[in-house]
């Protein structure tokens, strides 16, 4: 993907469109996507903890053990923590702008829509969550069909009019 955006340089912002954001996977998005600072980042989230399997899949290809237990933090603590270093990673020079936003509408399905101003340039469906480090059997495909574009278009402007909160 990040080669993607480099040899794209029409787009200048990226959307993320997954219910599970923790400061672990806005280091993935940087990553990713960071580096250039024309592009902007839009993340549209339900600020969700991945679930305890997945967590464990996360702890192992971070080198934790079953008997390590992170510190328990609440949803509110996640979402301050994203917004102090999503403040560090703009002033730093990695992206424009960075948006977060806290979606009511129900999620499950991960996009990544990348964009040329204000028309979507093209869209990737995500297989799996940011906190599996795209590892075993994520798959990233890139949709080329109309009707299915047009449907996460109009998804993502769903998204957008049922905001909980702006960050």
């Amino acid at each position: 993907l990040k080669s993607y955006l480099i040899t794209n340089y029409e787009i200048n912002k990226v959307t993320v469109v997954d219910p599970y954001m923790t400061v672990a996977d806005l280091q993935r998005l940087t990553i990713l996507f960071g580096g250039d600072a024309k592009n902007s980042l839009e993340i549209i989230t339900k600020f969700k903890k991945p679930n305890v399997e997945e967590e464990e899949v996360v702890n192992e290809s971070a080198g934790l053990d079953k008997t390590d237990k992170p510190d328990k933090e609440t949803k509110q603590d996640r979402i301050q923590e994203i917004v102090r270093n999503k403040g560090r990673l703009v002033s730093n020079g990695l992206f424009s702008q960075i948006d977060i936003f806290h979606s009511r509408v129900t999620m499950h399905d991960r996009y990544f829509i990348f964009w040329k101003d204000i028309e979507i340039h093209s869209i990737f469906s995500i297989g799996g969550s940011l906190g599996q480090d795209f590892g075993c059997f994520i798959q990233i495909q890139e949709i080329a069909d109309t009707y299915h574009k047009d449907s996460v278009a109009h998804y993502y402007q769903m998204l957008k009019e049922k905001l909980e909160g702006e960050y």
